[in-house]
């Protein structure tokens, strides 16, 4: 799709607020590059068969086993754990005798 050309979505205010409360509390700082540089090689071997006129293969899908996650309440109960936890007083500490 072209830079130009806008995606629109619509979202609900709640499904809006959920979003924007997971961005705020994403740890930036724990984001480490590093940890991708295996995708990233396997990526551009990829790209680099394809340059080549080689056809590129992708292992078959494997359906999911086990339970299914209905992702969205799932966050939606971790964000308001954490918003629990946020206004949980801290309980002052014993004091030492």
């Amino acid at each position: 799709m072209p830079q130009s050309q806008e995606m629109k979505a619509s979202l609900t205010p709640e499904e809006f607020e959920l979003a924007t409360g997971l961005i705020e509390k994403l740890p930036s700082a724990d984001f480490q590059p590093e940890a991708y540089t295996e995708y990233r090689t396997r990526v551009l071997a990829m790209l680099d068969e394809k340059q080549k006129g080689r056809k590129i293969t992708v292992a078959p899908h494997v359906p999911p086993c086990g339970r299914v996650v209905d992702i969205y309440e799932a966050l939606k109960k971790e964000v308001s754990r954490q918003r629990n936890r946020a206004r949980k007083p801290i309980a002052p500490s014993a004091k030492k005798a």
